[in-house]
């Protein structure tokens, strides 16, 4: 066992010097804040491999032994990517349901509710938990109209507004 554990140490070495040490905090960090963007299937098919996530699990055990704040930053960021990997693409809600008046909508007038701000339309489309799959198109653009008017209220036309006008708002 003391064999082993010395080579994985010779292997892992690298990883425990300061320059490598902190590019891959860094990395690890700036991840996290994109970690709320839907992860590319190939990502996600690693971390929905369980092969995978042992090894990032000893791995973050064998960083543990070495450096513990960076052991803490990889286990966070490698949770936050679990959850993302697993949940958030099986959205198994209603995807046929856009409200009537919604129904013409398109990918435009979503944009120009939001004064072109493509950013803006999609932070607006995470807080009102407009599910993953439905992309930015105009096929969707109904669905995700009528999920923006029930959650945060947002007008789109004259048709296409909240229930009853009024306005509602995510705690």
């Amino acid at each position: 066992m003391e064999q082993v554990t010395a080579k994985v140490d010779q292997l892992l070495q690298p990883l425990t010097r300061s320059p490598w040490n902190a590019v891959l905090t860094l990395a690890i960090v700036l991840y996290a804040g994109l970690a709320s963007q839907p992860l590319p299937a190939p990502v996600r098919g690693l971390f929905n491999n369980t092969l995978f996530r042992v090894l990032i699990m000893f791995l973050i055990l064998w960083i543990g032994n070495h450096d513990p704040a960076l052991s803490i930053v990889v286990a966070v960021a490698f949770v936050l990517t679990l959850t993302l990997a697993s949940g958030m693409e099986n959205f198994e809600g209603p995807q046929t349901y856009a409200r009537q008046g919604c129904l013409n909508i398109k990918l435009y007038d979503l944009l120009a509710a939001y004064g072109g701000s493509k950013d803006d339309l999609i932070t607006d489309m995470q807080r009102a938990r407009v599910p993953l799959q439905f992309k930015l198109s105009d096929e969707y653009a109904p669905f995700i109209a009528t999920i923006l008017n029930d959650n945060l209220g947002k007008k789109f036309s004259e048709t296409c507004q909240p229930p009853n006008g009024t306005k509602t708002s995510l705690s």
